[in-house]
């Protein structure tokens, strides 16, 4: 069952041991799983929040802003003060530790079964953030200390 306490731990740990492969610069890993996810992350607009001091303060009032004018919004921060649930949080409700485990499955088993191996620690918890979305029906995701390329102007 997935909704089991030692399942969520041990899902938190496989995420947390993601860090000893430490970060690869660019987005080619990214890009490359989000295409194996089917792109979910162009099923909404997000908002991309970087700088040094701030971000999850900034995210937080832009998501309530969002909110208070009835919009359907992701919130999508690290780190996280006590549970690792905290990270996303939908119309300001954090998600549930079988929603942790369904999603780091889903994205474990893509990389597994393309890759053979595991994708460093920020693509992942970014992968995992934008995967979420789709299925939450949002319409925005704010996303704290996500560096990224510019945005591509529309024709």
């Amino acid at each position: 069952m997935y909704n089991s306490k030692s399942n969520y731990e041990s899902t938190v740990q496989y995420l947390y041991s993601l860090q000893k492969h430490g970060i690869k610069l660019g987005l080619a890993n990214t890009e490359a799983l989000m295409h194996l996810l089917n792109r979910p992350h162009t099923a909404f607009r997000s908002i991309h929040i970087a700088g040094t001091n701030g971000k999850g303060s900034t995210a937080t009032a832009l998501a309530s802003m969002l909110s208070a004018n009835g919009l359907k919004v992701g919130l999508f921060t690290s780190p996280h003060l006590v549970s690792f649930t905290e990270r996303i949080r939908i119309n300001s409700r954090k998600i549930d530790e079988s929603d942790v485990i369904d999603l780091a499955s889903k994205i474990r088993t893509v990389l597994a079964k393309h890759t053979g191996q595991p994708m460093e620690k920020i693509a992942h918890d970014t992968d995992r953030d934008f995967y979420l979305t789709p299925e939450q029906a949002q319409e925005y995701g704010l996303i704290d200390g996500i560096l990224s390329e510019p945005a591509k102007k529309e024709a």
